[in-house]
């Protein structure tokens, strides 16, 4: 089977929010107990992208298996060079 490494579409959110949820229901690796919706993630692609902070995707056979981004940690003087980066 191919994978494919690319950069996530609109399109690819639905299963972004599967995935993503998916670890929020069943683990502790995230720090949010708050499912993502694809409305909230088409919002949070439009400011990665608009922000030079690609979200990627692997795909394989047509189906998103996991996904990777890097943004800004947080907004304090402390954090101001730091990126944390989310992977599933």
């Amino acid at each position: 089977m191919t994978h494919l490494i690319r950069t996530a579409t609109v399109a690819d959110l639905p299963q972004i929010a599967e995935i993503w949820n998916h670890v929020i229901d069943t683990t502790t690796a995230t720090f949010t107990h708050t499912r993502k919706s694809v409305d909230g993630l088409r919002a949070w692609l439009s400011v990665r992208t608009a922000g030079d902070w690609p979200v990627l995707v692997r795909e394989a056979a047509g189906r998103i298996m996991g996904m990777a981004t890097c943004g800004p940690f947080r907004d304090g003087d402390g954090e101001a060079h730091v990126a944390e980066h989310t992977t599933y």
